[in-house]
C-alpha cells in the first residue's frame, strides 16, 4: 500500500496561521527595539527618544 503523501501549503487556513505565527514570535523583538530608544531610567514612563 503506497503511502499518500500530504502539502501542508494547501490547506486553507495555512497562509493565516503562518502569518498569525510569524507576529507572535517578532512582536517582542519589535516592542524591545522600540523602548530600547525610551530616555528614561523606568521602562513605564516614555520621555522622549535617545540613543543614549
Amino acid at each position: 500500500m503506497a503511502m499518500k503523501s500530504y502539502d501542508l501549503r494547501q490547506y486553507p487556513s495555512f497562509k493565516a496561521i503562518t502569518i498569525f505565527c510569524l507576529f507572535i514570535l517578532y512582536s517582542p523583538l519589535l516592542v524591545v527595539t522600540v523602548y530600547s530608544f525610551n530616555d528614561s531610567v523606568s521602562i513605564t514612563n516614555w520621555e522622549g527618544v535617545s540613543l543614549r
